[in-house]
């Protein structure tokens, strides 16, 4: 499927998704996904409103950007390289297993926020970024993260920090 955009009072489960294109998803409850991974070539933008977003499959490939414009707690796990270009939400874990955590838009959170690259770099050096607590798993390579006010660091493993 080239495009796909989803508008849905309800709760929206994805599923198993194959995309060649870019994919919007609007929902009045949450975002998730069973039965497999997503694929989307293009950008995808995930709107679940005062709700949870959960795309938590350790095989989704998300190759564009990925925005979450607004969201309770919101998850997302990647096998690639994982691009964000915006963030609004009340907690959020990003997690990638074949690549770095880079970014192209703010994140805004206003609970604990919790990145995992592996042994690659996390660059989030926007100058609109608004973390409160930050905890970092695994190794990176390097960190560097850039704040509008002041951040509270929680568990931080890395190769260097900037």
């Amino acid at each position: 499927m080239k495009d796909l955009t989803l508008n849905y009072t309800k709760a929206l489960d994805l599923g198993a998704t194959s995309i060649t294109g870019d994919l919007k998803a609007t929902s009045g409850g949450a975002i998730t996904q069973t039965g497999g991974a997503m694929s989307v070539d293009g950008n995808t933008t995930l709107d679940a409103g005062n709700n949870a977003i959960t795309l938590d499959n350790v095989a989704n490939v998300l190759t564009g950007n990925v925005t979450i414009t607004k969201a309770a707690a919101a998850e997302v796990v990647n096998s690639a390289a994982l691009k964000i270009a915006g963030v609004d939400a009340s907690s959020l874990k990003l997690t990638t297993s074949g690549g770095s955590i880079t970014q192209s838009g703010a994140i805004k959170v206003s609970g604990t926020t919790t990145l995992s690259a592996g042994a690659n770099a996390i660059t989030l050096t926007d100058s609109a970024n608004n973390f409160n607590l930050v905890n970092v798993a695994g190794t990176p390579s390097a960190l560097s993260l850039r704040d509008t006010d002041a951040i509270e660091l929680g568990s931080i493993d890395t190769g260097s920090l900037t």
